[in-house]
């Protein structure tokens, strides 16, 4: 049992040069409890946690440790105290899992001889106790999926031993299974006398592992209080002073001609032969649980990993087999791998959104249109409410969901006949997921084929015409969506099958 603290915030803030990202903020996270903090992106949240582990000095006010003060910015002993699995995964491809897990904490016997035995196994005691036994430990991270990364960065995290542990959307790549799983351990390290301060754009996630919150917007807070004593509704209010949701009416029927036909596709990591059509305005879900081969399906449609057989066609033959051929055939991709893939950090967003140009501003040689141009990426941007100050501002300053909004706007602009979305609302807050629902939905009506991988069967119901469910690289269901439930697609995605009395394949 960890030794009973309290750590209180008093009246930070924080500046940016002319942009204030925390004035005058105030909370209190204990020992044994969940504190959840919630705000739209650009709150200031990244900010107060970046504080809190030591990364970032404030500009005013203090930190006290049991009424003492605690400066992490400036002290080991204070920063050992904080955990932190960040949003954007703080992995370094190239070193193995198990390296990862104890960078900076390897045990040794002295002269150097690392303990790699000892560390193997305590790595492999915690992948068990978050489920995921199966991660391998002996290959460059780089090589996993952008889930089993998220999973070993929480790994990490309660590998550290901290007292307090923080997590900013932890989930955002996980399954619905995992994330049952990753609340359990949450309740655990609350049990043990642990601290836990949870990020997260899932209400519903909030009101099933909080004890107490506060609401953070445009970098002060505008609400406090306990998860039991408060709606969804109420918290959306706090957020952005409204309640809009994320609700959708049915998708319009589809009945356009056939955009892709994809018969027997393989890849490296497609066990199994792949079979899919795709339609003028239809909007077709994938889901399963992690490893289920969602992501790696659509790379390899994509071009991004190697076909190995099978066709891939559109209404006038076969398409070409790398991602820039087809581009040029009207293509569009989005990864869930925003770090990574999704955006180009030290580009402008204005070079960002414009790296696909669009046509009506290209003229001779390839120069674009600037002026015309930028009113066109300035409208984007905009329509998907993100956060700037500046065209030419760096997409590395931005919060990492405004990051993945300018990632959005990079596909608009390009106009994509075909739309592909590896979780599209990864990392953003509920707003934003309702406007780019909106426009998915949007793009559909304009005879738009749009493929989306998504883990969260709540959000991919009202969306799509179809979905379909993956199982160890394989689709093992379809169904027109309105013939779904929740519990159905849980239950195909855990067991390969669409009933339990049905034999397995």
């Amino acid at each position: 049992m960890a030794v009973p603290f309290t750590l209180e915030v008093k009246a930070l803030s924080k500046s940016f040069g002319a942009t204030q990202a925390l004035k005058d903020v105030s909370l209190t996270v204990q020992s044994g409890l969940v504190h959840a903090l919630i705000g739209e992106n650009g709150a200031g949240k990244s900010t107060l946690v970046k504080i809190l582990k030591g990364d970032l000095a404030p500009d005013g006010g203090e930190l006290l440790w049991n009424g003492v003060s605690f400066r992490p910015w400036a002290s080991g002993k204070d920063r050992s105290r904080v955990a932190m699995i960040y949003q954007e995964l703080n992995l370094a491809p190239h070193l193995k899992g198990v390296q990862n897990l104890f960078l900076g904490r390897e045990r040794s016997r002295g002269a150097g001889f690392l303990l790699e035995r000892e560390m193997k196994a305590e790595a492999e005691r915690v992948l068990s106790l978050l489920e995921h036994g199966d991660i391998p430990l002996d290959v460059p991270v780089g090589r996993l999926s952008p889930a089993y990364r998220q999973i070993l960065e929480i790994a990490k995290a309660l590998l550290a031993d901290a007292n307090i542990v923080i997590m900013d959307e932890p989930t955002s790549s996980l399954s619905q299974r995992d994330t049952e799983v990753l609340f359990r351990v949450v309740r655990r390290l609350s049990e043990s006398g642990v601290g836990v301060v949870y990020i997260s754009h899932f209400l519903e996630e909030i009101k099933e592992v909080a004890h107490g919150f506060t609401v953070l917007r445009d970098g002060t807070v505008s609400g406090r209080g306990e998860v039991g004593n408060s709606s969804v509704e109420s918290l959306v209010e706090m957020m952005v002073g409204g309640f809009e949701g994320l609700a959708l009416p049915p998708p319009p029927p589809c009945t356009g001609k056939n955009l892709l036909t994809v018969r027997d596709l393989q890849g490296p990591f497609l066990p199994h032969p792949l079979n899919l059509t795709l339609r003028e305005g239809e909007i077709l879900g994938i889901t399963g649980l992690v490893g289920a081969g969602k992501s790696e399906a659509l790379r390899t449609l994509f071009g991004l990993l190697p076909r190995q057989g099978g066709v891939v066609e559109g209404p006038h033959g076969p398409l070409p087999e790398t991602p820039s051929a087809l581009t040029r055939e009207g293509w569009g991709f989005l990864s869930e791998d925003r770090k990574e893939e999704g955006v180009a950090l030290a580009l402008s967003l204005r070079e960002n959104v414009s790296l696909i140009p669009s046509g009506e501003y290209v003229k001779g040689g390839g120069w674009i249109l600037r002026v015309r141009g930028g009113v066109r990426v300035q409208g984007f941007l905009k329509r998907l409410s993100v956060l700037f100050r500046s065209l030419e501002q760096p997409a590395g300053e931005l919060s990492g969901g405004n990051q993945q909004k300018v990632a959005f706007a990079r596909l608009l602009n390009a106009e994509a006949s075909i739309v592909v979305l590896d979780e599209p609302t990864r990392g953003v807050d509920i707003k934003a997921k309702g406007q780019i629902y909106k426009i998915i939905r949007e793009l559909a009506s304009q005879g738009r084929g749009v493929l989306v991988a998504g883990s969260y069967f709540s959000e991919l119901l009202p969306l799509c015409h179809r979905i379909v469910v993956m199982y160890r690289g394989r689709i093992v269901a379809e169904r027109e969506a309105s013939a779904w439930s929740e519990r159905d697609l849980l239950l195909t995605a855990t067991v390969g099958r669409e009933s339990l009395s049905e034999k397995k394949r």
